[in-house]
């Protein structure tokens, strides 16, 4: 998504002021004055303040907000040839399908509805700041209202998993609103009651309906089972088989819920306790919204379509707020660096171990129970096919049935510390730490790496702090610590590129020189080695002699890279093939689990 200045911003020197309506991401001319002259201003105006929100002062940052309509999600920076040659294909996102869809299937701007959103925020700050989740909701209805029958949703690379995080967000909306109209009812039936207690203790209020209201004198309720845990009696199936529990019927009345006989002399049943109600209503509002949620997305989206879905994270994102990862731009690692630290959205596409699904994490006992069903149906097909059942379905097997994770055949980051002895001589690795999938998702990389390299008002366990912000303490589930499970969309197409160079692990090295008086601050951590995937499967290992030189000098003079050596083969025991260029196979290919859900 293109985003555009709405603050005035003045640059030094030579370098031109930004206003209000320019592009910052992206603009040519901006980035050709930070290749040959200073990126700071520029760098400055990506850059977030603290907790992902705007700088306060034009002076220290500015203003930006995502472009608006189809248009923003076409092409970065359109007509632009110098924008191809700084970013290569990454220029273009989602002209060439619109320009397909308006040429063959005569889609014009009233049945094609862009979402664009600030991709450096965290899904949640979209919402908080921007209102985006809410207006997504509300673009969608609108949309289907207008051209009459549901829609497709087309989601590019992280955009996938905020649609992931979309759908979570409006499951927890509906059953919110169920619960609101169950508290609006209930203030209802005490209005009714309120003008004559008398009369109220004659003639009780009946329980009018399951679903629009609740009487003021409901009977006391009985301890109910946990509609999220199983019961020996397994998960209620429905509203009315709970609203027969918490109202049974009198004895010598009607149905449940009705009032007795007028015959009946017994006075009325007190109220229950306000928490006995508020349960019955969050019971209540659980199954209605639940069923609500489905029936929204039954309306409303008839296919979805991943591209260059990250299911499982990615591991750039790490390297950029470690060490810094320019994204193609003509700028160093650090300078990125420094952006990167201050984006949410990093965070959005850590990687998640597909072991997740099977170890659980807190409060995930439905996932796990989903992925132990395909493992059972896993077995069932190996039972009656044998081993030719995988012959055509070896991703299915490795991922599956033996398991596979990122960290298979190689550790998704390793530290070391070497001891360099005084007056020279050759380093000796003193420690190592590795890093697993598991460290990624509860946000112990952040303490590792803080333990060993010691900056200056410790940005990586601000980082730790914004995981834990965004994901961790929110209304629904945190989705970076289990895998995802297919959506309840009728139709899914995942659609990906493979076997193009990907990198997926790191090595960074810390040195520490006998005798030297250690600084106060050890600086950005140390990348040493890269570890990409190659055509078919392959592993690569490049060092790294010196830090990475993306000035525009060495873009001309195409200085050549570091060698690299193969440290791992493509055999029958590993993933078939590499991603592609920026998502690791593993994460692309978990979508052949989803072809087992429907079974």
């Amino acid at each position: 998504t293109r985003l555009v200045a709405w603050s005035y911003k003045t640059c030094p020197g030579v370098v031109a002021d930004i206003r209000v309506h320019d592009y910052v991401w992206m603009n040519v001319a901006k980035m050709i004055e930070m290749a040959a002259i200073d990126p700071t201003c520029w760098k400055e105006c990506m850059t977030l303040g603290p907790h992902q929100t705007d700088f306060a002062d034009a002076a220290s940052g500015c203003k930006l907000r995502p472009d608006e309509g189809i248009d923003a999600i076409s092409s970065l920076a359109p007509g632009s040839t110098a924008a191809n040659y700084l970013v290569g294909g990454g220029n273009t996102v989602y002209a060439w399908l619109t320009q397909w869809l308006a040429d063959n299937l005569g889609y014009d701007v009233s049945s094609l509805v862009g979402l664009p959103f600030d991709w450096r925020l965290s899904p949640d700050m979209t919402e908080e700041r921007d209102g985006f989740l809410t207006a997504t909701r509300k673009r969608i209805e609108a949309a289907v209202q207008s051209n009459g029958h549901p829609g497709i949703m087309v989601a590019h690379s992280m955009g996938n998993v905020v649609f992931r995080y979309f759908l979570e967000w409006l499951r927890v909306q509906l059953k919110e609103e169920a619960y609101a109209r169950y508290k609006r009812a209930e203030k209802q039936e005490k209005l009714k009651a309120k003008p004559s207690a008398a009369a109220a203790a004659e003639n009780p209020l009946p329980v009018p309906g399951w679903i629009h209201s609740v009487s003021s004198a409901l009977p006391a309720l009985p301890a109910l089972p946990s509609l999220m845990e199983p019961t020996t009696t397994g998960l209620l199936q429905s509203v009315e088989e709970l609203w027969t529990q918490l109202f049974p019927p009198e004895e010598g009345g009607g149905a449940a819920g009705e009032p007795p006989p007028e015959t009946a002399t017994r006075p009325p049943p007190p109220a229950p306790p306000a928490s006995a109600t508020e349960d019955a209503f969050r019971e209540l509002a659980e199954i209605e919204g639940e069923e609500a949620w489905r029936e929204w997305i039954d309306h409303h989206v008839w296919t979805y379509v991943g591209l260059s879905a990250p299911l499982l994270g990615a591991s750039g994102p790490m390297r950029s707020v470690i060490s810094g990862e320019n994204m193609g731009l003509p700028v160093d690692d650090l300078v990125a660096r420094e952006m990167e630290l201050s984006f949410g959205s990093t965070n959005t596409v850590n990687m998640i171990s597909t072991r997740s699904g099977w170890d659980g994490a807190p409060g995930d006992a439905k996932n796990r129970a989903r992925l132990a069903s395909l493992r059972r149906i896993v077995d069932d097909i190996e039972e009656a096919e044998g081993e030719k059942a995988w012959d055509d379905y070896r991703t299915l097997r490795l991922l599956l049935r033996d398991g596979v994770d990122w960290d298979v055949d190689h550790p998704v980051l390793e530290i070391d510390t070497e001891r360099c002895a005084e007056g020279g001589g050759p380093a000796a690795v003193e420690d190592t730490v590795t890093i697993t999938p598991a460290d990624v998702e509860n946000g112990n990389i952040f303490d590792e790496f803080a333990k060993v390299w010691h900056e200056k008002d410790a940005p990586l366990l601000v980082k730790k702090n914004q995981l834990e912000d965004s994901f961790w303490y929110t209304d629904f589930p945190n989705i970076l610590n289990h895998t995802w499970d297919r959506p309840p969309i009728k139709h899914v197409i995942m659609s990906y590129g493979v076997d193009i160079s990907t990198e997926i692990s790191y090595k960074y090295t810390k040195q520490i020189h006998d005798g030297a008086v250690p600084p106060e601050y050890d600086g950005v951590p140390t990348l040493r080695s890269v570890v990409s995937e190659e055509e078919g499967g392959a592993l690569v290992e490049q060092t790294l002699d010196r830090p990475r030189d993306s000035s525009l000098r060495s873009k001309i003079l195409k200085r050549k890279t570091p060698p690299r050596r193969l440290i791992r083969p493509a055999n029958e025991t590993t993933l078939p093939h590499s991603g592609d260029g920026t998502v690791p196979y593993i994460s692309l290919a978990w979508a052949h689990t989803w072809l087992l859900h429907s079974a």
